[in-house]
């Protein structure tokens, strides 16, 4: 439900904050950081099971060394970096090299077991870096709707908080979402101090008792337009031309 109060003209609105985007300046530190644990999750899980298999060797033998990497890399399917799941594959292999393979050159494709599991290795690999380039292709759509949804985010409150009205936003609980910053400027409290409380909490009991058949009628899918009186922050209580207007979601149900 938004509610929007018309103030008197003569009433000037405090200077407005001026906003900068957060993602403009979160977004690179987060993406390196999202890296950084992406590389190291990729490389520390190759480089356990390297460790794990060495201790192994002696009863596992030196034919099962490659499929050593493919159970690796199955964990690492879940990472969105195509490059780090490669590296990882690099390190698997190397590492596989250098500690069964270089040291006595023992390793050689010679049974029909061996060259199977050579195959299950190339699929595996070929179905880690399929899923690893869909999880990242979903990754970055979620991204850009999560920007997208930041961005009309900041439109909404750069528009609003240059509106000389009380402009709010009450979900069916009754409780706020969302305020300009005439709304904070009027009761004296901050966004934050507002936001997720209770209508009750924020008006006085008296006032909501008088606005909720207001409140029901929008909630049951009506405009509603009335004059009532509300507290300013100076204590004092001033006329207002209040509007409610029901939010509906995609099926037509009223959800605020």
């Amino acid at each position: 439900m938004v509610a929007q109060g018309q103030i008197p003209k003569w009433r000037v609105a405090e200077p407005r904050r001026s906003f900068v985007p957060a993602w403009s300046h979160s977004t690179q530190g987060l993406s390196r950081r999202s890296a950084l644990l992406d590389y190291g999750a990729a490389l520390g899980t190759v480089g356990v099971a390297l460790a794990i298999r060495w201790m192994l060797r002696d009863i596992l033998g030196d034919h099962m060394v490659f499929l050593l990497a493919t159970a690796a890399l199955l964990p690492l399917v879940v990472l969105v970096r195509p490059g780090a799941f490669l590296a990882a594959a690099a390190l698997g292999l190397f590492g596989s090299w250098y500690l069964f393979v270089a040291p006595g050159g023992r390793f050689e494709l010679t049974t029909q077991g061996e060259l199977v599991g050579m195959g299950i290795y190339g699929i595996a690999i070929a179905a880690a870096l399929l899923a690893a380039s869909l999880a990242r292709r979903l990754t970055r759509r979620v991204q850009r709707e999560g920007e997208r949804a930041e961005r009309r985010l900041h439109l909404l409150e750069l528009v609003t908080d240059a509106a000389p009205a009380l402009i709010s936003y009450l979900d069916r609980d009754r409780r706020y979402r969302f305020v300009n910053q005439y709304y904070e400027a009027w009761f004296g409290k901050g966004r934050e101090e507002i936001v997720g409380r209770l209508a009750p909490e924020l008006l006085g009991e008296s006032l909501d008792a008088f606005i909720t058949p207001y409140i029901e009628r929008t909630l049951n899918g009506e405009y509603v337009r009335f004059e009532m009186q509300v507290p300013h922050r100076s204590g004092q209580l001033r006329w207002v031309d209040a509007q409610y207007v029901p939010d509906r979601d995609v099926d037509g149900k009223v959800v605020g």
